[in-house]
């Protein structure tokens, strides 16, 4: 029988759990974890203000006069396109979920799960709305939760792969003295690398999930947990692979890559839009295009909440240094383009919650389960 024949896809987590009568922990559990809980929103609050802290020093050395200015002469019809691309950007991220998760669920939901994932995002730390996602495809469609978990992890993948083609690409239309310091196309290079080596190992492993599942029950055994502390992180582990598997199907990973191109040149076109719409021009497209793709490679480990002054800070190395424009231009630039991801993803989240939260009262009362279940 394989592995995961015997993982119970439906099993709820309390299921899995030990009685009571048996549960030897500690009573300073709970309150370590309440400790824990704590501090680590406590740093969270502080990398907030001291990103706060950055985006006033860098505006207050580039003169905020001169922003003011440029924000003000602003061209409002390019700020409504740069805003329209970056809609169709998590339109499009939805059509790529549910093209991984092979459309068992249908494109609809999964926008309304998306921007809801990204609302807590940019507000909790840790990127915590990733893990709501799951949680809501788990509730409402009875997907196991790391099943659904590993198609998040192969989207995650899938923009890092987007990112260093375009950046490949957008490297090869400039002439060698216009790409900039060498450290951004040793970036792009290293996520390059860094992508091709996750997604060989997570490809073998989840072509030989009876060989992964053997080391995990072997690595647990020197551990010694409680048995069901065994049989669930077994369980945990095949339906991450399973999930992943099915995303990594050639014909699955071939349709989801292509709209990841898509995906991401939505966002591309935005932000030179935002460009367009602040200088009175349209800069160099390739210089856009490989600044925007090493930036965004840049803000793949969230330093701060919002990424606010990570943002920011990131966003004028990175386009200063290939000479997009002049370091007051980009900084407006970054901070408008920081404010509309920010206000669409607001309105578009809080949107969603409203929306989930009448089909959930429709549920209710025809008799259906609540969204999150155990």
């Amino acid at each position: 029988m394989h592995p995961l024949d015997r993982i119970e896809m439906d099993a709820p987590m309390s299921s899995c759990l030990p009685p009571a009568r048996d549960n030897a922990l500690p009573q300073t559990t709970f309150f370590s974890l309440v400790d824990i809980s704590r501090k680590f929103w406590l740093r969270s609050i502080v990398a907030f203000a001291a990103g706060c802290c950055l985006v006033w020093l860098l505006s207050c050395k580039l003169e905020p006069r001169t922003i003011i200015q440029l924000l003000k002469h602003t061209s409002l019809p390019l700020v409504a396109l740069s805003v329209s691309a970056l809609v169709a950007f998590y339109i499009l991220r939805a059509l790529r979920w549910s093209i991984i998760l092979q459309w068992k669920v249908g494109f609809g939901p999964l926008f309304v799960y998306s921007s809801i994932g990204y609302l807590v995002s940019s507000v909790a730390p840790a990127q915590a709305g990733e893990l709501v996602k799951p949680a809501l495809v788990r509730g409402r469609h009875g997907i196991p939760y790391f099943v659904t978990a590993g198609s998040v992890a192969v989207e995650r993948l899938l923009d890092v792969a987007t990112l260093v083609i375009l950046g490949v690409a957008a490297a090869f239309a400039l002439p060698s003295h216009a790409l900039g310091p060498v450290w951004i196309v040793t970036s792009l290079k290293a996520g390059g690398l860094l992508c091709v080596f996750v997604l060989l190992i997570l490809s073998l492993c989840s072509r030989r999930v009876d060989t992964v599942l053997r080391i995990v029950s072997m690595m647990l055994s020197l551990l010694r947990p409680p048995p069901h502390v065994n049989d669930r992180v077994t369980k945990m582990v095949g339906m991450f692979l399973l999930g992943i598997g099915g995303g990594l199907s050639p014909f699955t990973l071939a349709s989801a890559l292509l709209c990841s191109m898509i995906v991401w040149g939505a966002n591309a076109i935005s932000v030179v839009m935002i460009y367009g719409a602040v200088i009175g021009r349209v800069p160099s497209v390739p210089a856009v295009l490989l600044g925007f793709t090493v930036f965004s490679l840049g803000l793949a480990i969230p330093l701060t909440p919002a990424y606010v002054g990570q943002y920011e800070g990131l966003w004028l190395l990175v386009f200063t240094g290939l000479h997009v424009a002049s370091k007051g231009d980009v900084l407006a630039v970054g901070l408008l383009s920081h404010s509309l991801i920010l206000l669409t993803i607001t309105f578009v989240g809080l949107l969603s919650l409203g929306i989930l939260r009448l089909s959930a009262g429709e549920g209710r009362s025809s008799g259906d389960n609540p969204i999150i279940q155990p």
